[in-house]
């Protein structure tokens, strides 16, 4: 009988070690997910102002932000998240240009027809290649944009 009494506590600190574990870990992983997402939402911030400031798109400034932040970040969950930061930033700019300036809302019909035609094709090409292909793609387009923004700039400026 004192060995049965002597094994019970054994057995239930073994539990309550086991059961602190667990929740040690899962404070871990809490507290891990909280950090990510303040993360986001500076990398966001920063972005959608640099965004905004240069007048480009959001991939341009997003994408480099957030590869210095995770540089092992699938580029096929990359470029699902930049959707809603696109969404928001491009929101946020028709209410600003209604609001302060001109809008030609035929152009912006024709855009938005085209924009959805082409998502769809970019997304069965997405799915198709593979994520260094589809970073080495997307790459190529962010220096030639890039690029073209540098040179835009440089002959207004002379």
């Amino acid at each position: 009988q004192q060995q049965q009494q002597q094994q019970q506590p054994t057995q239930s600190s073994e539990g309550e070690s086991r059961a602190s574990d667990a929740e040690l870990l899962e404070a871990a992983k809490l507290r891990e997910q909280r950090k990510e997402a303040w993360m986001k939402l500076v990398i966001g911030f920063l972005a959608a102002l640099l965004s905004s400031i240069s007048g480009t798109g959001g991939p341009l400034i997003l994408f480099p932000i957030y590869l210095m932040w995770k540089p092992d970040k699938e580029m096929k969950h990359l470029v699902g998240e930049s959707g809603g930061f696109a969404l928001v930033t491009v929101a946020c700019s028709a209410i600003g240009a209604i609001l302060f300036g001109e809008v030609d809302v035929g152009m912006a019909l024709v855009f938005c027809s085209v924009a959805v035609v082409f998502t769809v094709l970019g997304g069965m090409m997405m799915k198709r290649m593979g994520d260094s292909n589809l970073k080495l793609g997307i790459g190529a387009v962010l220096i030639l944009v890039g690029c073209t923004v540098a040179v835009r700039t440089s002959l207004s400026l002379a």
